[in-house]
């Protein structure tokens, strides 16, 4: 394989390399002296890898063999590993590292060896809580490992046929019983490295006396005071195992476990939360029933991908439009090869007819037209049009100070008052063309005489607001009427013009409603670090409604962004995602102490 690469590389490019040898001792990079690659022969195909201009890395599509071979025996049923491993690692199913509830006994081992003038003492014990069962000083050959084993085996001699709960001290002891012990039994008793282990006679005597005692742990249901108390109250009444009965046979499962069996049933249906309820009540009481259910329900990931999404009712948000014409801009290309904006403002439309909807023509309109009749606009709004993401834009926008903002996506409302224009714009061309029989391109213009002649905001039109007088399509005073109007006059309409200018805007200002300057917007919905799902649009008959979840690293009241995704989400597209584990919950409870608490957590 690396002779074939090698031959491929060098026929397809062929390269002639020198590389420098570096003296014995040295780590530096400039030396002389110069030894030909033929004397290494991969070190040219090295090179050749490590030049990226001349080799392209790419994703093989190449499908490994194996996976295309049939099923030997397809009707094997799959295992599940946890289950196991739990019937693997332990010698018996119910030996646990967990205490018995009410044991015949509890014992206590301990074995020790220590050197005291050149000389090894040992001994082991195993005692109850207020006495010693077993005692005995052992030889002096005798480690404190194999004590231990000792004094483990004589605790399972003397618990033979008792419930027992045995405790020591001995780390080594512990993981011979609970986890070597059924290694031992597959593979020997070998080390890692094929070795024998030590003191086999001692380990196996504990393994065979592992059998004796009749319980070293049985799994009983442990109710806790509140779930006593309760069902105290339910007149519950002991049965088999431990479990507790209602006068109606239902069974009454701790509060603990609850969570646990509402959790597993409903992995295995995917049922909501309400039909969780209906089916668990008929046989079961668990407390919380219908608040554990519908929590679990809405944390479930595979679910909250297909439900549908419960919207939060949005507060109006507010559109800044500036303070005079020009300064805020909306812009958006058109499928007819015409960019198209309007200012905020006013709604005074302007189009352009293009060649194509590339970024270098939407910046050379922008630069030659735009700015020397209306000036350096403070702010500028636009779809996710290729020409408005594109680096040159973003690049003149910050050259010239102008804030430019872009839409979020799959929200035409977000951009309605050029959404609305665009479409009385192109109503408008259809309307001439089929009067006139012109192309749209000699029409546009009439098309935007129209659009700023039309009645705005409280009756104004964008020429109106823009000029401070009517629209120039009434026909022209005569020349003579013209004469007879004195400086005076012309001076006196020149100081009404601009009344009539101001009191415009002032009507718009407030037509708008911005919001005053020191005013709180909103607070966001969902803060960085949230969890969300993302409306998937148009997805297929068996594909989820949403995506995700994503994490949220910016937001707004309106929208977000969130890792993965380049553009803005509006808040209607998403919803909160919530997390599959069980919420700790923690209670607090008084002390004698008037300045102390207590805080416990409630397992589950």
């Amino acid at each position: 394989m690396e002779k074939a690469c090698g031959i491929f590389i060098q026929e397809t490019r062929p390269c002639s390399c020198r590389m420098a040898r570096l003296p014995e001792g040295s780590s530096g990079h400039s030396h002389t002296g110069q030894r030909s690659l033929k004397a290494y022969p991969w070190a040219g195909l090295t090179v050749l890898l490590l030049n990226p201009p001349r080799v392209s890395f790419l994703k093989t599509a190449a499908v490994n063999p194996a996976a295309l071979l049939p099923d030997d025996d397809p009707e094997q049923p799959l295992h599940n590993c946890v289950e196991t491993l739990s019937s693997l690692k332990n010698l018996r199913e119910d030996l646990t590292d967990q205490p018995l509830r009410d044991p015949d006994e509890t014992l206590y081992t301990d074995g020790s060896s220590f050197v005291d003038r050149r000389t090894r003492y040992a001994g082991a014990a195993v005692m109850t809580a207020d006495k010693v069962i077993w005692a005995q000083a052992l030889g002096h050959e005798t480690s404190a490992q194999k004590a231990e084993f000792i004094a483990l085996t004589q605790a399972l001699q003397w618990a033979k046929g008792k419930t027992v709960n045995i405790y020591t001290d001995s780390g080594y002891a512990f993981a011979t019983v609970h986890v070597h012990g059924a290694l031992y039994q597959e593979r020997g008793l070998l080390t890692s490295g094929g070795k024998e282990i030590k003191n086999v006679p001692e380990i196996l005597a504990l393994l065979a006396a592992l059998w004796l005692p009749k319980a070293v742990f049985e799994e009983i249901p442990i109710y806790s005071e509140t779930d006593n108390e309760l069902g105290k109250r339910l007149q519950v009444k002991e049965v088999s195992g431990g479990w507790r009965e209602l006068p109606d046979t239902r069974l009454f499962i701790l509060e603990a476990l609850g969570w646990e069996l509402i959790s597993q049933v409903h992995q295995s249906t995917h049922l909501g939360g309400t039909k969780l309820v209906e089916l668990l009540k008929r046989d079961y009481y668990i407390p919380k029933l219908f608040q554990v259910s519908m929590d679990i329900a809405r944390r479930c990931h595979v679910c909250a991908q297909l439900n549908p999404g419960r919207y939060s009712p949005l507060t109006q948000g507010t559109r800044l439009r500036g303070i005079s014409p020009g300064e805020h801009w909306e812009g958006r290309e058109d499928i007819d090869t015409f960019w198209f904006l309007l200012t905020r403002f006013s709604g005074w439309p302007e189009a352009y007819p293009t060649k194509s909807e590339a970024a270098q023509i939407v910046v050379k309109k922008f630069i030659s037209e735009i700015i020397p009749r209306f000036g350096l606009p403070v702010a500028m709004g636009s779809d996710n049009g290729p020409a408005f993401i594109a680096h040159i834009t973003h690049l003149l926008a910050k050259m010239l100070g102008i804030s430019w903002k872009l839409h979020c996506i799959y929200r035409p409302q977000n951009s309605g008052q050029v959404e609305r224009m665009n479409q009385t714009l192109k109503e408008t061309l259809k309307k001439l063309k089929l009067e006139t029989g012109e192309n749209w391109v000699s029409l546009l213009p009439f098309a935007l005489l129209g659009a700023r002649c039309t009645p705005y905001v409280k009756g104004l039109t964008p020429f109106e607001i823009l000029f401070g007088r009517p629209p120039p399509l009434l026909p022209k005073l005569r020349e003579e009427v013209l004469a007879s109007l004195s400086n005076h006059n012309l001076l006196k309409s020149l100081q009404a013009l601009q009344l009539s200018s101001r009191l415009n805007h002032q009507l718009v200002r407030e037509a708008h409603r911005d919001p005053p300057p020191g005013t709180t917007p909103a607070p966001p919905a969902f803060q960085p670090g949230d969890l969300v799902w993302v409306w998937k649009h148009e997805p297929s008959s068996l594909e989820a409604r949403w995506t995700g979840p994503f994490t949220v690293v910016l937001s707004i009241p309106s929208a977000v962004k969130v890792v993965g995704k380049k553009h803005w989400i509006h808040r209607t597209q998403i919803k909160k995602a919530e997390s599959e584990d069980q919420p700790e919950r923690w209670t607090i409870q008084r002390t004698k102490d008037p300045q102390k608490i207590r805080l416990q957590r409630q397992s589950s």
